[in-house]
Parts: structure tokens; C-alpha cells; sequence
């Protein structure tokens, strides 16, 4: 944007209305050297920046597009959480076995990763369990066991991140 540059900065002519006491129409008469960029919603958010923020642009102001770029923002940072696997839990009679889990803060969009300290890989080697991982199927996280079960409770930490595409 470029700002309007006058050589009489403020300066304005009144003209009045004919028939309305104490109404006159105002002109610009700064003389500008520099138009500037117009002050409109074209310029200020336009309809494609709403739609890409997901903001009405009819009604949308900057401040809504601002408050949605900082959700957007805060959503695509990853969440770290722990997560408890009971040995207890583990269903199927075949590999893969699965247990369905809960973890705060995830949606039908959330792609949740594993973290594995030497104790739970060491649970995972002596199990003969040969991978682990998490599905989401809509909201509905199932963590998923291949090889044989984990033999012990298992604590992993998890990263949660949003998936946008």
C-alpha cells in the first residue's frame, strides 16, 4: 500500500447543501503529489482472503481474517501428549491387534505420530511386537500392533499435528 502524500495535508472545501441548514458536502483539496491506495475492501480484505480463511466475506472485518490466521497458526503446531497403551487392552486374536485410544484435543483431522523411549522399545522388542502405530478414521483413533502384543503396559508420547489437505 502507499500512503497519499498532499502538500496541504487535512485541507478540505465545503460546499453547502442548498435546503439543509448546516450541511455541506466536503471535497479534498490537499492538493496530492501522491495518490496513495485507495482505503476500500478491495484493498483491505478482499473476498478471495475471506474465502481462503474460511471467514464470510460479506460481513468479515481484518480483525476476523487476523483471529483466523492465528488459529490457523496455532493449529498447525504440534501437540505433544503421553499416552497410555494397557497391555490389557490390546484386542484380536491375529496381528495386527488393535486398541482403541483417547486423546484430548484431536479431531477427524489430526495425524497422531509416536514417540518411543528405550523402555517402551525394549517392551517392544522382548514382546516380539515388530511396529506400532496409530490410525484415524474420522476422530476415531486405533492404535494398531504388528507382530505379537506388547507383553507390558506401555507410556509413548505422541505428537498430534493437523492436517489441513
Amino acid at each position: 500500500m502507499q500512503d497519499r502524500v498532499a502538500l496541504f495535508p487535512g485541507r478540505v472545501k465545503l460546499v453547502p447543501v442548498s435546503g439543509q441548514t448546516n450541511v455541506y458536502d466536503m471535497t479534498r483539496q490537499d492538493s496530492p503529489t501522491v495518490e496513495g491506495t485507495p482505503l476500500n475492501k478491495a484493498n483491505l480484505l478482499a473476498d478471495a482472503t475471506c474465502k481462503a480463511l474460511g471467514i464470510t466475506p460479506d460481513t468479515g472485518t481484518p480483525n476476523d481474517a487476523l483471529v483466523a490466521l492465528n488459529e490457523k497458526a496455532n493449529s498447525a503446531v504440534p501437540k505433544a501428549k503421553t499416552l497410555s497403551l494397557p497391555t490389557a487392552s490390546w484386542a484380536g486374536s491375529a496381528s495386527p491387534y488393535t486398541q482403541t485410544v483417547t486423546i484430548a484435543g484431536t479431531t477427524a483431522k489430526s495425524k497422531v505420530d509416536i514417540q518411543m523411549d528405550a523402555t517402551a522399545l525394549g517392551v517392544l522388542i522382548d514382546s516380539g511386537t515388530s511396529a506400532i502405530w496409530i490410525e484415524n478414521n474420522n476422530g476415531t483413533l486405533t492404535a494398531k500392533a504388528l507382530g505379537e502384543k506388547p507383553n507390558a503396559n506401555l507410556s509413548v508420547q505422541v505428537t498430534i499435528t493437523e492436517v489441513t489437505a
